[in-house]
């Protein structure tokens, strides 16, 4: 999937990379830097999506509160805050 610019909607682009590995685009026509995670509710994380969804799929399923569902991911090693789940 090609990915378009969120600022001005081109579809021409550039590839580099971040420091953490992640792919970034910078825009031919505006010059504005952007990843895969524009545009969704994502965008903001520092967290991998992996690590958000299972916490919040814990929290939907289970009854427990998102401080349970943090402490119980910490256990297992996996570093969610507790805003980040609910």
């Amino acid at each position: 999937m090609n990915p378009k610019c969120p600022a001005c909607g081109a579809g021409s682009w550039k590839v580099g990379f971040s420091r953490g590995g992640r792919r970034v685009y910078k825009c031919k026509s505006c010059g504005k830097k952007f990843n895969e995670r524009a545009g969704t509710p994502f965008h903001h994380l520092k967290t991998l999506e992996k690590d958000v969804l299972t916490a919040t799929l814990m929290y939907v399923k289970y009854p427990l509160s998102t401080y349970q569902v943090a402490d119980l991911l910490e256990l297992f090693g996996v570093k969610v805050s507790a805003s980040s789940v609910g």
